[in-house]
């Protein structure tokens, strides 16, 4: 690993490796993404609803993973 890391740069490389985030819209149907903003992760996910029928989800709680885990007593409504 390097001993430093430019997040913003590792972000516009993968993006560039990986042919971006931007899915077009005939891509999928019926999918829901998710993105929690304390997720590290989610700069890397979807940022937009790719169709109507695929909508981006967007919750600023727990993290990665959050609203496909088991439902627990304390979620926040966002979940």
């Amino acid at each position: 690993f390097k001993t430093t890391f430019n997040t913003t740069a590792n972000v516009i490389e993968t993006n560039i490796r990986f042919d971006g985030n931007q899915l077009p819209p005939y891509y999928a149907t019926n999918i829901a993404y998710d993105n929690s903003l304390v997720d590290p992760w989610h700069t890397l996910s979807v940022q937009a609803d790719v169709n109507p029928q695929s909508p981006l989800l967007v919750y600023q709680h727990r993290g990665h993973c959050a609203a496909v885990s088991p439902p627990q007593p304390n979620d926040p409504p966002s979940i």
